[in-house]
C-alpha cells in the first residue's frame, strides 16, 4: 500500500513539474516574444488579459478558427486574445440595452447612430474618449483618423467611440432584381420607385415560391423606401431635410414620423403586405433579407453599392442571375454613410479600458489582424487581386466578408471587391446623386436632448411601439387611423416642445456655420 502510495505520489511530482514546465515555456514565449511595435510599450503588457467584444451582424461558420488566427497574432502583439459575442440584426433591440444596461462585463461594444449612440452615451454606458487617453491608448488611431472623421462621433464637444475610417456611397437607391422573376412579370426593367413597386405587386401574384422582397423587422425600411424616393436626407434619429424645399434651414427639416410622406409611406406598406409582398410572418422574422435572396427564397433586394457585387455573385453561383437597377430619379440626393455610422466603444463596465483601448487600436490598424476581421483567411475566404481589388475564395460562404467587423473598417488598406460592369455603372450612377460634402453642415451634429430628456425619452418609445408594424404593414385596413393615433401620442407627449428646442439648436448651428 505504501509503494502504491509513493507511486502515484511521484506521478502527481512529476505531472506538477511538467505543468510549471509548460507554463514556464508558455510565460516565456508570450512575454519574451512580443513583437516590437508602437503598440509594445504603451503600457505593462506582463499579465495576459482577455478582452470581451459585443458587436452586431452574422456569425461566421469558421469564426472560432478565424479567432484563433486572430489571437494567436494579439498574444505576440500586446499578449491579449478576444472572445466576440455576435447580436444578430433581428435581436439587437432588445439584447443589445439589455446588455448595455445590466452592467455585464463587456470590454468593447459596437456602436452606431442607428443603435441609439448617443443615447447610451447620455446614459453612461460609453467611457468617454478624450485626447489625452486617445493619444496613449490608441496611437495609430490618434495618428491616422482624420479630424472630420472624430466630428462625426463628437456629442457636445465630446468623443465616446472609435470610427471607422472606411466609408462608402451607402446610401439606399439600388435594388437588385432576378432575371426570371423579372421577365416572368412582363417587364424588361425598373428605373424607379414606381416600377419597382409594379414589379413586386405583379410578383407576387405570380404564385412563385417565395416572396418578392423578403422583409424582417430590423430591416432599414425607412431609408430604403422612403427617404430615397421622398428627397429627404436624415439629419439625425428622428430629423430629416426635405431637399427639394432648398438648402437646410430650420423651416424644412422636419420630424420624420410627423410628415404627410411617412403617412404615404404606412399606407403603401400595408398595400405591399396585402398583396403578400413579404411574409405574413415577418414581423417575427429573424433571418436577414439577403440569406432569403442568395438562397433563392426571395426576388429582390435594396442594396448599398460596396454590397451589391456579393449578391449578384451568390444568385449566379446558384443558378438565378439577377440584374441591378438605380431608382433614384433626376432631382434624388444621397450621402456618403457617416463615418459614425460603425464604431466601437469601450464599455463603462470595462475592468481595464487602458488594454480594451489597446486591443481595439490593434484590431483597426494592424493590417493582417484587420483582414482576418473583415474577411477571415487569404486563400480560403477570400483572394485578393492583382489589382488591389478582393474576390471570393473556394470557402467564402463559411466567412463572408465583413459579416460582424463593419466598424473595424480602415481606409488605408480595406480592399474593395471586384466589380463587373453592370455593377460600377449603377455605383456611377448612385455618385452622380451625391450631395456634395460643402452643402451638408450637419457634420456630428447630434441633438441635445437635456432639456425635454422625459419627454423624448416616451417619444423614443412610441416609435419603438409602432414603427416595425407600420414598416411591415401589419396594421392593414387599419393604418390610416394607426398613423392619426401614433401621431396624437407623440403630440401628447411633448412632440411640439420638443421640436421647438431641436429647431433652436439647428439655427444656432447653421448661424456658426456662416
Amino acid at each position: 500500500m505504501r509503494r502504491k502510495t509513493a507511486y502515484f505520489a511521484f506521478l502527481i511530482f512529476l505531472s506538477v513539474l511538467f505543468l510549471c514546465s509548460c507554463k514556464e515555456r508558455e510565460t516565456e514565449e508570450i512575454s519574451g516574444g512580443i513583437e516590437d511595435s508602437v503598440w509594445s510599450d504603451v503600457t505593462d503588457l506582463t499579465e495576459t488579459k482577455n478582452i470581451r467584444l459585443v458587436v452586431i451582424g452574422s456569425r461566421p461558420q469558421d469564426l472560432d478558427e478565424v479567432l484563433e488566427e486572430i489571437n494567436r497574432k494579439l498574444l505576440k502583439k500586446i499578449n491579449t486574445t478576444i472572445s466576440i459575442k455576435i447580436i444578430s440584426l433581428s435581436e439587437w433591440n432588445v439584447i443589445y440595452p439589455l446588455m448595455l444596461s445590466g452592467g455585464e462585463q463587456i470590454d468593447l461594444i459596437y456602436t452606431a447612430e442607428w443603435c441609439d449612440y448617443a443615447q447610451e452615451a447620455a446614459r453612461n454606458a460609453f467611457m468617454e474618449l478624450t485626447d489625452d487617453f486617445v493619444r496613449k491608448y490608441l496611437p495609430e488611431s490618434y495618428a491616422h483618423t482624420p479630424a472630420y472623421v472624430w466630428d462625426q462621433a463628437r456629442i457636445n464637444g465630446k468623443v465616446y467611440a472609435l470610427p471607422r475610417t472606411y466609408t462608402d456611397n451607402s446610401s439606399y437607391g439600388t435594388v437588385l432584381i432576378r432575371n426570371d422573376v423579372l421577365k416572368a412579370s412582363g417587364m424588361d426593367s425598373v428605373d424607379s420607385y414606381d416600377s419597382y413597386e409594379e414589379f413586386l405587386l405583379k410578383s407576387a401574384k405570380l404564385g412563385l415560391e417565395g416572396y418578392p422582397l423578403a422583409a424582417f423587422p430590423s430591416l432599414p425600411m425607412v431609408s430604403m423606401l422612403m427617404l430615397p424616393k421622398e428627397h429627404m436626407l436624415s439629419v439625425s434619429q428622428e430629423l430629416v431635410w426635405d431637399t427639394d424645399l432648398g438648402k437646410p434651414d430650420a423651416d424644412n427639416i422636419f420630424f420624420l414620423y410627423d410628415t404627410e410622406e411617412y403617412r404615404s409611406y404606412c399606407l403603401r406598406m400595408a398595400k405591399w403586405a396585402k398583396a403578400g409582398v413579404w411574409s405574413a410572418n415577418a414581423i417575427s422574422g429573424t433571418i436577414h433579407t439577403f440569406r432569403h435572396l442568395e438562397e433563392g427564397r426571395s426576388f429582390s433586394a435594396f442594396v448599398r453599392m460596396h454590397e451589391a457585387q456579393n449578391y449578384l455573385d451568390s444568385l449566379q453561383k446558384i443558378g438565378l442571375p439577377a440584374s441591378c437597377f438605380c431608382l433614384l430619379d433626376d432631382t434624388a440626393y444621397v450621402r456618403r454613410n457617416n463615418y459614425a455610422g460603425d464604431m466601437i466603444s469601450i464599455s463603462i463596465f470595462s475592468s481595464d479600458p487602458e488594454r480594451a483601448a489597446l486591443c481595439l487600436d490593434v484590431l483597426k490598424n494592424d493590417r493582417e489582424i484587420n483582414l482576418l476581421c473583415q474577411g477571415g483567411i487569404e486563400g480560403r475566404h477570400y483572394i485578393m487581386n492583382e489589382d488591389g481589388t478582393r474576390g471570393r475564395g473556394p470557402e467564402y460562404a463559411d466567412y463572408v466578408w465583413s459579416d460582424w467587423a463593419w466598424a473595424l473598417r480602415n481606409a488605408d488598406f480595406y480592399p474593395l471587391e471586384k466589380r463587373s460592369d453592370e455593377v460600377q455603372k449603377a455605383a456611377e450612377e448612385m455618385d452622380r446623386h451625391l450631395l456634395p460634402e460643402e452643402e451638408w453642415p450637419f457634420q456630428g451634429f447630434h441633438t441635445d436632448d437635456v432639456k425635454y430628456e422625459d419627454e423624448i425619452a416616451v417619444i423614443r418609445s412610441l416609435i419603438r411601439e409602432y414603427e416595425y408594424s407600420f414598416n411591415l404593414g401589419v396594421f392593414g385596413e387599419e393604418t390610416e387611423e394607426k398613423v392619426a393615433e401614433f401621431r396624437k401620442k407623440l403630440h401628447d407627449a411633448g412632440l411640439d416642445r420638443v421640436m421647438e428646442e431641436w429647431k433652436s439648436q439647428i439655427r444656432n448651428l447653421l448661424s456658426s456655420e456662416k
